[in-house]
């Protein structure tokens, strides 16, 4: 319980932090509480101790930095150098947390001023802090890689391509997944015009058939591959075969954006509509954690986390879109309908609790409770 508290309190106190951001009629003030939802959240991350699955491992490579020795575990070039680089300006693996929570929540936060005008910016936040915030004291550097990916999106969408194109290269000395988001952002029509409507949901097809199909057509290729180049076998290793049942968490997208998305389709503005057919890619990436090993459905929050986006426009616009969802009158006329726009709001945000809790507290997913800090206790 007490775990609970606090991480609901940084929650609410971050996204309280985001309204008055947003929301603050001097500009002075919008700096200071923009810098304020960033800080805070951050704060918590740099104080944690033992906590997040991988916090040892990611521990044990700073340690390992500082004294000059052979890092034991992979870690890309450009996490190396940002280790070094708190090293030498005399930090310590809290600073290094602190840190990389900063540029993390950072790069979201300009993604949430960025469609500012379009989506319900507290909402955007507290889907990030609900979904991703307690996911990156664990998977550190990815989390890191695909905030700085989805800025390298913005960018692109801001017609600075190129400086898009480096960003994004930046992020993969991270995590070499963020280069996933070269392609896609190259690819920005073939995902945001009506004219490729057709070729998209085949590709959509194909690829949803293929991520069930692959343990019979595709894996046997790879193991050939992993023969003929030895080097490859750490990435093949994702890959490998393992099949899991269907559980709960499946619910977790097609409810919180697959069918609302499907909803809005139509309305929605091109950037908007580039985001969530991303993260629908992102979604079928997705669907491969139940035939591969664990590992390999990491890959898809580099798309998925455009999730924050997508909830916080889907209530922006619940009642615009819902009017014109055409009923039967049979349906119009019933007392409730006319609240069907709050009824979406309260389902949205009933679910981001709900799989909060759930993956969190239930599940224990990355091992974040109880919280503990280094100044004690938890």
């Amino acid at each position: 319980m007490k775990s609970l508290i606090i991480y609901a309190a940084i929650i609410l106190g971050t996204v309280f932090l985001t309204y008055l951001a947003f929301h603050s009629k001097k500009k002075n003030m919008t700096y200071v509480f923009s810098t304020a939802a960033i800080l805070f959240p951050s704060i918590f991350a740099a104080l944690r101790y033992n906590i997040g699955t991988d916090y040892q491992i990611h521990q044990q490579v700073f340690n390992e930095i500082a004294q000059g020795v052979p890092i034991s575990k992979r870690a890309e070039i450009g996490y190396v150098f940002l280790n070094k680089a708190v090293i030498l300006l005399g930090g310590n693996y809290n600073c290094l947390l602190f840190l990389v929570s900063v540029i993390s929540i950072s790069c979201i936060f300009y993604t949430i001023y960025y469609f500012r005008n379009t989506i319900n910016t507290s909402i955007a936040m507290l889907a990030y802090m609900l979904l991703y915030y307690q996911m990156s004291y664990n998977f550190i550097r990815q989390l890191l890689a695909a905030s700085i990916a989805v800025l390298a999106m913005v960018l692109f969408m801001q017609n600075r391509r190129i400086l898009s194109v480096v960003i994004c290269c930046i992020a993969a000395t991270f995590h070499i997944t963020a280069l996933i988001y070269i392609p896609v952002i190259l690819l920005y029509t073939f995902f945001t015009e009506d004219k490729y409507k057709v070729p998209r949901l085949f590709v959509f097809a194909v690829l949803t058939v293929l991520v069930f199909a692959y343990p019979i057509l595709l894996m046997p290729l790879l193991e050939q591959i992993q023969e003929w180049i030895p080097q490859l076998r750490y990435f093949i290793n994702y890959l490998a075969v393992e099949y899991k049942a269907l559980g709960i968490g499946l619910f977790r997208y097609i409810l919180l954006f697959i069918v609302p998305g499907f909803l809005f389709y139509g309305k929605m503005e091109k950037k908007v509509r580039f985001c969530f057919n991303t993260a629908v890619l992102g979604f079928i990436m997705w669907l491969t954690s139940y035939v591969t090993k664990m590992e390999f459905y990491r890959i898809s929050y580099n798309y998925l986390l455009l999730l924050v986006v997508l909830i916080g426009y889907f209530w922006e616009h619940a009642d615009v879109v819902l009017d014109a969802v055409k009923v039967p009158k049979a349906i119009s006329r019933l007392p409730f309908y006319e609240y069907r726009g709050l009824a979406l709001k309260v389902g949205l945000l009933f679910l981001l609790f709900f799989f909060w809790y759930y993956d969190y507290f239930h599940l224990g997913a990355h091992e974040t409770v109880p919280y503990m800090s280094i100044l004690g206790g938890g």
